[in-house]
Protein backbone atom coordinates (compact mmCIF):
# COMPACT_ATOMS: atom_id res chain seq x y z
CA UNK A 1 0.00 0.00 0.00
CA UNK A 2 1.61 3.83 -0.93
CA UNK A 3 0.36 6.26 0.89
CA UNK A 4 0.13 10.32 -0.06
CA UNK A 5 -1.16 13.50 1.02
CA UNK A 6 -2.54 16.83 -1.35
CA UNK A 7 -4.96 19.17 -0.90
CA UNK A 8 -7.70 20.88 -3.45
CA UNK A 9 -8.22 24.12 -3.46
CA UNK A 10 -12.38 24.94 -3.87
CA UNK A 11 -14.02 27.62 -5.36
CA UNK A 12 -13.33 30.02 -2.28
CA UNK A 13 -9.89 29.26 -2.22
CA UNK A 14 -10.32 26.72 0.86
CA UNK A 15 -7.26 24.08 1.06
CA UNK A 16 -8.86 20.74 1.90
CA UNK A 17 -6.05 17.97 2.90
CA UNK A 18 -6.93 14.84 1.46
CA UNK A 19 -5.08 11.15 2.54
CA UNK A 20 -4.93 8.84 -0.28
CA UNK A 21 -3.82 5.19 -0.05
CA UNK A 22 -3.00 3.14 -3.32
CA UNK A 23 -2.82 -0.34 -3.62
CA UNK A 24 0.35 -1.66 -5.15
CA UNK A 25 -1.03 -2.55 -8.36
CA UNK A 26 -3.04 -0.10 -10.93
CA UNK A 27 -6.41 0.62 -8.82
CA UNK A 28 -9.45 -0.79 -9.92
CA UNK A 29 -12.20 1.39 -7.76
CA UNK A 30 -12.34 4.51 -5.49
CA UNK A 31 -13.64 4.70 -2.45
CA UNK A 32 -13.97 8.14 -1.47
CA UNK A 33 -14.37 8.47 2.40
CA UNK A 34 -16.92 11.11 4.20
CA UNK A 35 -15.65 10.74 7.63
CA UNK A 36 -17.64 12.16 10.87
CA UNK A 37 -17.57 15.02 13.38
CA UNK A 38 -14.69 15.84 15.72
CA UNK A 39 -12.29 13.62 14.06
CA UNK A 40 -10.23 13.23 10.87
CA UNK A 41 -8.71 11.37 7.95
CA UNK A 42 -5.98 9.56 9.08
CA UNK A 43 -7.86 7.68 11.10
CA UNK A 44 -9.28 5.83 8.58
CA UNK A 45 -5.47 3.92 7.65
CA UNK A 46 -6.90 0.60 9.16
CA UNK A 47 -9.79 1.31 6.66
CA UNK A 48 -7.76 1.64 4.03
CA UNK A 49 -5.35 -1.43 4.29
CA UNK A 50 -8.45 -3.67 3.90
CA UNK A 51 -9.78 -2.26 1.08
CA UNK A 52 -6.47 -1.25 -0.99
CA UNK A 53 -5.98 -5.25 -0.52
CA UNK A 54 -8.50 -5.71 -3.09
CA UNK A 55 -7.28 -3.34 -5.56
CA UNK A 56 -9.41 0.10 -4.61
CA UNK A 57 -8.12 3.32 -4.01
CA UNK A 58 -8.86 5.23 -0.77
CA UNK A 59 -9.41 8.78 -0.23
CA UNK A 60 -10.41 10.46 2.58
CA UNK A 61 -10.66 13.93 3.25
CA UNK A 62 -10.36 16.24 6.39
CA UNK A 63 -13.39 18.27 6.34
CA UNK A 64 -13.18 22.12 6.83
CA UNK A 65 -12.33 22.36 10.35
CA UNK A 66 -10.94 19.24 10.92
CA UNK A 67 -7.65 17.43 10.75
CA UNK A 68 -4.94 19.31 8.54
CA UNK A 69 -7.74 21.57 6.80
CA UNK A 70 -7.95 23.07 10.32
CA UNK A 71 -4.48 24.94 9.22
CA UNK A 72 -6.79 26.24 6.15
CA UNK A 73 -9.42 27.12 8.31
CA UNK A 74 -7.89 28.17 11.17
CA UNK A 75 -10.94 27.42 13.36
CA UNK A 76 -11.80 23.76 14.46
CA UNK A 77 -14.69 22.41 14.75
CA UNK A 78 -16.16 25.06 12.17
CA UNK A 79 -17.72 24.86 8.57
CA UNK A 80 -18.59 28.66 7.13
CA UNK A 81 -20.21 31.27 9.38
CA UNK A 82 -23.49 30.92 6.95
CA UNK A 83 -24.90 28.11 4.99
CA UNK A 84 -22.17 25.60 6.03
CA UNK A 85 -24.16 22.46 5.60
CA UNK A 86 -23.97 23.70 1.17
CA UNK A 87 -20.38 24.78 1.84
CA UNK A 88 -19.70 21.28 2.72
CA UNK A 89 -21.53 19.62 -0.08
CA UNK A 90 -20.00 21.62 -2.82
CA UNK A 91 -16.27 20.67 -1.10
CA UNK A 92 -17.87 17.21 -1.50
CA UNK A 93 -18.60 18.20 -5.43
CA UNK A 94 -15.01 19.83 -5.79
CA UNK A 95 -13.19 16.37 -4.20
CA UNK A 96 -15.10 13.67 -6.25
CA UNK A 97 -14.16 15.96 -9.60
CA UNK A 98 -10.37 15.40 -8.17
CA UNK A 99 -11.45 11.64 -7.95
CA UNK A 100 -12.36 11.47 -11.21
CA UNK A 101 -9.47 13.51 -12.82
CA UNK A 102 -6.86 11.52 -10.93
CA UNK A 103 -8.33 7.54 -11.62
CA UNK A 104 -10.60 8.41 -14.89
CA UNK A 105 -13.41 6.12 -15.59
CA UNK A 106 -13.24 4.39 -12.59
CA UNK A 107 -16.23 3.72 -10.14
CA UNK A 108 -16.12 5.91 -7.53
CA UNK A 109 -17.95 4.49 -4.34
CA UNK A 110 -18.60 6.76 -1.50
CA UNK A 111 -18.62 5.24 1.93
CA UNK A 112 -19.85 7.50 4.93
CA UNK A 113 -19.38 7.51 8.61
CA UNK A 114 -21.51 9.08 11.28
CA UNK A 115 -22.48 12.48 10.27
CA UNK A 116 -20.49 11.74 7.05
CA UNK A 117 -23.54 9.57 6.60
CA UNK A 118 -25.77 12.45 5.96
CA UNK A 119 -22.92 14.54 4.12
CA UNK A 120 -23.06 10.95 1.42
CA UNK A 121 -26.68 10.92 1.35
CA UNK A 122 -26.92 14.75 0.21
CA UNK A 123 -24.35 13.80 -2.42
CA UNK A 124 -26.27 11.07 -3.54
CA UNK A 125 -29.13 13.16 -3.48
CA UNK A 126 -27.46 15.68 -6.04
CA UNK A 127 -25.03 13.16 -8.19
CA UNK A 128 -25.81 9.87 -7.39
CA UNK A 129 -25.69 8.67 -11.05
CA UNK A 130 -21.79 9.25 -10.68
CA UNK A 131 -21.61 6.75 -8.41
CA UNK A 132 -21.26 2.86 -8.13
CA UNK A 133 -22.43 2.54 -4.15
CA UNK A 134 -23.19 4.14 -1.28
CA UNK A 135 -21.84 2.60 2.32
CA UNK A 136 -23.11 4.30 5.57
CA UNK A 137 -21.48 3.69 9.26
CA UNK A 138 -23.16 4.56 12.56
CA UNK A 139 -26.46 6.40 11.04
CA UNK A 140 -26.94 9.18 13.69
CA UNK A 141 -30.76 8.77 14.44
CA UNK A 142 -31.47 12.09 13.57
CA UNK A 143 -34.02 14.65 15.35
CA UNK A 144 -37.42 14.43 13.44
CA UNK A 145 -40.57 16.54 14.95
CA UNK A 146 -38.02 18.20 17.23
CA UNK A 147 -35.58 19.78 13.94
CA UNK A 148 -37.68 22.81 14.51
CA UNK A 149 -37.18 23.11 17.94
CA UNK A 150 -33.44 21.87 17.85
CA UNK A 151 -33.30 24.71 14.50
CA UNK A 152 -34.21 27.61 17.09
CA UNK A 153 -31.97 26.62 19.83
CA UNK A 154 -29.06 26.41 17.25
CA UNK A 155 -29.98 29.90 15.71
CA UNK A 156 -29.95 31.14 19.55
CA UNK A 157 -26.18 29.99 19.82
CA UNK A 158 -24.99 31.28 16.88
CA UNK A 159 -26.24 34.63 16.98
CA UNK A 160 -23.77 35.13 19.76
CA UNK A 161 -20.74 34.59 17.60
CA UNK A 162 -21.11 31.44 14.86
CA UNK A 163 -17.68 30.48 15.25
CA UNK A 164 -17.74 30.23 18.65
CA UNK A 165 -17.49 27.00 20.14
CA UNK A 166 -21.53 26.10 21.72
CA UNK A 167 -20.42 23.73 24.88
CA UNK A 168 -24.60 24.11 25.71
CA UNK A 169 -24.85 22.31 21.63
CA UNK A 170 -22.36 19.54 22.47
CA UNK A 171 -23.97 18.65 25.71
CA UNK A 172 -27.35 18.66 24.12
CA UNK A 173 -25.97 16.45 21.24
CA UNK A 174 -24.13 13.67 23.26
CA UNK A 175 -26.07 13.75 26.35
CA UNK A 176 -27.12 10.01 27.53
CA UNK A 177 -24.15 8.85 25.53
CA UNK A 178 -22.12 7.27 28.00
CA UNK A 179 -24.61 6.44 30.23
CA UNK A 180 -25.64 3.14 28.95
CA UNK A 181 -21.79 1.69 29.69
CA UNK A 182 -21.46 2.57 33.22
CA UNK A 183 -19.25 2.31 34.93
CA UNK A 184 -17.61 4.54 32.52
CA UNK A 185 -13.58 4.32 31.75
CA UNK A 186 -13.74 7.58 29.59
CA UNK A 187 -16.16 10.16 28.46
CA UNK A 188 -16.13 8.08 25.07
CA UNK A 189 -16.54 4.54 25.94
CA UNK A 190 -19.81 5.09 23.37
CA UNK A 191 -17.63 4.77 20.69
CA UNK A 192 -16.13 1.46 20.85
CA UNK A 193 -15.53 -1.74 22.93
CA UNK A 194 -12.02 -1.73 22.27
CA UNK A 195 -10.11 0.08 25.02
CA UNK A 196 -7.25 1.38 23.04
CA UNK A 197 -9.57 2.42 19.72
CA UNK A 198 -11.14 4.61 22.96
CA UNK A 199 -7.91 5.55 24.29
CA UNK A 200 -6.26 6.59 20.97
CA UNK A 201 -10.13 8.77 20.23
CA UNK A 202 -9.07 10.63 23.51
CA UNK A 203 -5.58 11.34 23.04
CA UNK A 204 -5.53 12.64 20.10
CA UNK A 205 -6.44 16.54 19.99
CA UNK A 206 -7.60 16.53 16.89
CA UNK A 207 -10.75 14.46 18.36
CA UNK A 208 -13.50 14.87 20.38
CA UNK A 209 -13.23 18.56 20.43
CA UNK A 210 -16.57 21.10 20.76
CA UNK A 211 -17.59 22.25 17.87
CA UNK A 212 -19.18 26.06 16.76
CA UNK A 213 -22.45 26.98 16.95
CA UNK A 214 -22.99 26.91 13.29
CA UNK A 215 -21.50 23.66 12.87
CA UNK A 216 -24.40 22.26 14.83
CA UNK A 217 -26.76 24.58 13.26
CA UNK A 218 -25.60 22.49 10.01
CA UNK A 219 -25.96 19.41 11.06
CA UNK A 220 -29.43 20.00 12.01
CA UNK A 221 -29.84 21.33 8.16
CA UNK A 222 -28.14 18.31 6.85
CA UNK A 223 -30.29 15.93 9.00
CA UNK A 224 -33.88 17.82 7.65
CA UNK A 225 -32.55 17.27 3.90
CA UNK A 226 -31.51 13.62 3.97
CA UNK A 227 -34.72 12.90 5.98
CA UNK A 228 -36.99 14.57 3.30
CA UNK A 229 -38.58 11.67 1.32
CA UNK A 230 -38.63 14.20 -1.62
CA UNK A 231 -35.18 14.57 -1.78
CA UNK A 232 -34.41 10.96 -1.10
CA UNK A 233 -36.34 10.33 -4.63
CA UNK A 234 -33.90 12.30 -6.94
CA UNK A 235 -31.50 9.24 -5.75
CA UNK A 236 -31.31 7.10 -8.37
CA UNK A 237 -33.26 4.06 -7.97
CA UNK A 238 -30.22 1.65 -8.73
CA UNK A 239 -27.56 2.70 -6.51
CA UNK A 240 -27.37 0.03 -4.25
CA UNK A 241 -27.11 1.10 -0.82
CA UNK A 242 -25.32 -0.80 2.49
CA UNK A 243 -26.19 0.82 6.13
CA UNK A 244 -24.81 -0.50 8.90
CA UNK A 245 -24.86 0.04 12.47
CA UNK A 246 -23.53 -1.44 16.19
CA UNK A 247 -26.64 -2.47 17.98
CA UNK A 248 -25.21 -0.80 21.23
CA UNK A 249 -24.40 2.70 18.96
CA UNK A 250 -26.41 5.28 21.41
CA UNK A 251 -25.51 7.81 18.06
CA UNK A 252 -27.55 5.50 16.10
CA UNK A 253 -30.55 5.23 18.62
CA UNK A 254 -29.11 1.13 18.82
CA UNK A 255 -29.31 0.65 15.38
CA UNK A 256 -32.57 2.65 14.64
CA UNK A 257 -30.96 5.47 12.64
CA UNK A 258 -29.50 2.92 10.56
CA UNK A 259 -33.01 1.13 9.62
CA UNK A 260 -34.70 4.33 9.46
CA UNK A 261 -32.34 5.38 7.14
CA UNK A 262 -32.75 2.52 4.55
CA UNK A 263 -36.60 2.67 5.10
CA UNK A 264 -36.96 5.83 4.01
CA UNK A 265 -34.43 5.03 1.03
CA UNK A 266 -36.33 2.05 0.02
CA UNK A 267 -39.58 4.34 0.43
CA UNK A 268 -37.65 7.11 -2.14
CA UNK A 269 -37.49 3.76 -4.61
CA UNK A 270 -34.23 2.82 -4.08
CA UNK A 271 -34.23 -1.09 -5.18
CA UNK A 272 -31.44 -2.37 -3.41
CA UNK A 273 -31.06 -1.38 -0.01
CA UNK A 274 -29.19 -3.55 2.83
CA UNK A 275 -29.33 -2.53 6.52
CA UNK A 276 -26.70 -4.41 8.98
CA UNK A 277 -26.83 -4.23 13.13
CA UNK A 278 -23.71 -6.00 14.20
CA UNK A 279 -24.96 -7.26 17.31
CA UNK A 280 -23.33 -5.54 20.84
CA UNK A 281 -21.16 -3.27 18.46
CA UNK A 282 -20.96 0.70 19.38
CA UNK A 283 -20.66 3.60 17.23
CA UNK A 284 -17.35 2.84 15.01
CA UNK A 285 -17.84 -0.42 13.54
CA UNK A 286 -14.64 0.06 11.69
CA UNK A 287 -12.64 0.26 15.05
CA UNK A 288 -14.41 -2.19 16.77
CA UNK A 289 -13.48 -6.04 18.48
CA UNK A 290 -15.50 -7.34 15.42
CA UNK A 291 -13.29 -4.97 13.14
CA UNK A 292 -12.53 -7.63 10.67
CA UNK A 293 -15.51 -9.19 10.19
CA UNK A 294 -17.50 -5.74 9.58
CA UNK A 295 -14.32 -4.96 7.32
CA UNK A 296 -15.11 -8.70 5.14
CA UNK A 297 -18.61 -7.60 4.90
CA UNK A 298 -18.08 -4.31 3.77
CA UNK A 299 -15.53 -5.57 1.00
CA UNK A 300 -17.39 -8.34 0.00
CA UNK A 301 -20.32 -6.67 -0.29
CA UNK A 302 -18.57 -3.44 -2.63
CA UNK A 303 -17.17 -5.96 -4.52
CA UNK A 304 -20.80 -7.64 -5.71
CA UNK A 305 -21.50 -4.01 -6.76
CA UNK A 306 -18.88 -2.85 -8.65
Amino acid sequence: MRHDIRTITTDDHQQLFVEQWLPDTEPTAVVHVIHGMAEHAARYEHLAETLTARGWAVRVDDHRGHGRSVSASGTIGHFADEDGWEVIIQDQRALLDADRSDHPGLPIVVVGHSLGTAIARDVAIRWGGELAALVLSGTPAGVGRLTPVARAVANREAAKGPSRPSQRLHDLAFWGFNKPFHPNRTEFDWLSRDPDQVDAYVADPLCGFVSSAAFFRDVVTGLARVADLGLLRHIPADLPVLAQSGGKDPAGANGRGARAATLALSAAGIRDVTCVIHEGGRHEIFNETNRDEVMELTTGWIARHL
